[in-house]
């Protein structure tokens, strides 16, 4: 069961009878309900967040190694020619 999926449901859910809560004994569960689902969330968005940015930082190495092996002197950087000014259409 994906749990990441409950979290966004069930935050508000605890937030709203820690808020409606009649008995100070109802408390604490309430809040661990609450705190748990907020963990959940928050791993969930991390998880999301490092696959995403392997996959991007990644991508990003193979697109300079292309890059360098098709200037045909490896890895080194040196000046190429002027960029031309820009000009603005009649």
């Amino acid at each position: 069961m994906n749990y990441w999926v409950i979290a966004p449901i069930v935050i508000p859910l605890a937030a709203a009878g820690l808020l409606l809560a009649m008995a100070r004994s109802s408390l604490p569960c309430k809040r661990a309900i609450s705190a748990v689902a907020c963990l959940v969330k928050a791993m969930a968005a991390s998880l999301f967040y490092l696959v995403h940015s392997t996959l991007v930082t990644a991508g990003l190495f193979l697109l300079a190694d292309i890059t360098a092996c098709q200037r045909d002197r490896g890895s080194e950087l040196t000046p190429g020619s002027a960029v031309p000014p820009m000009t603005r259409p009649s």
